[in-house]
């Protein structure tokens, strides 16, 4: 068997970094009935809404890249749980967080400090900087533009 390329053994690490982080922030989040996926969108509608900006199902879709029908699924059921409320206005519909959700966002961004906590303990703050430069020029070249 072939060993794999340094290149190879970044895409992998990504992934695999990926993956650990998301099982990892599932499991902290299971107490509040939450999965992982959830607590992105809740963390994200939440962001926004505080920096004054309203939320619609496509702004969501284009953030996380998922489809009409995946979003429109994980709004539903969000919905359903009382965890968010759709809001209409003229002919947009809006998604904000209920009083429900608002009372455990603070655990959800502590959960998630936690597992980025876990993620990057022992690299210093330039290691970060250096990573997320890195990081960016790989995200940037993904479409080919280069």
């Amino acid at each position: 068997m072939e060993k794999l390329s340094k290149k190879e053994e970044v895409l992998f690490l990504i992934k695999f970094i990926d993956k650990e982080f998301r099982a990892d922030f599932q499991s902290r989040l299971s107490e509040y009935g939450l999965t992982s996926q959830q607590g992105r969108l809740l963390f994200y509608i939440s962001c926004n809404n505080k920096a004054g900006q309203k939320v619609r199902q496509v702004d969501i879709e284009k953030h996380f890249q998922l489809t009409k029908s995946t979003v429109h699924g994980l709004i539903d059921r969000m919905e359903k749980a009382e965890l968010v409320i759709k809001r209409k206005e003229d002919k947009n519909q809006y998604i904000e967080i209920s009083k429900k959700t608002e009372g455990i966002l603070m655990h959800v961004i502590d959960k998630r400090t936690e597992c980025l906590d876990k993620m990057l303990q022992g690299v210093s703050e330039e290691e970060i900087e250096t990573l997320h430069t890195i990081l960016s020029k790989i995200y940037a070249n993904k479409g080919g533009d280069k």
